[in-house]
């Protein structure tokens, strides 16, 4: 009995040595991840904030084109480009 858990504490360290390197391997790769999330999640937010950049500059013009005479519409639209 003392040979057989003897072989079995061998193969058991070995075991416990492949599956510490695959968890440290997957621990990477979740980090990788993550940081990968994290970035996309920044450029989401980007393109929403020059979206809505993009409709108040278009609002304003509307609102500055509104609040003078017909004839002087094209000038104001032209300054604030």
């Amino acid at each position: 009995h003392v040979s057989l858990l003897a072989s079995c504490g061998c193969s058991l360290t070995a075991k416990m040595s492949d599956l510490s390197t695959r968890v440290a391997a997957l621990e990477a790769e979740l980090e990788t991840a993550k940081a990968d999330y994290n970035e996309s999640l920044d450029t989401i937010w980007m393109l929403l904030a020059s979206m809505l950049v993009f409709f108040m500059h278009s609002g304003f013009s509307l609102l500055e084109s509104g609040t003078v005479r017909f004839k002087n519409t094209q000038n104001i639209l032209a300054k604030n480009l």
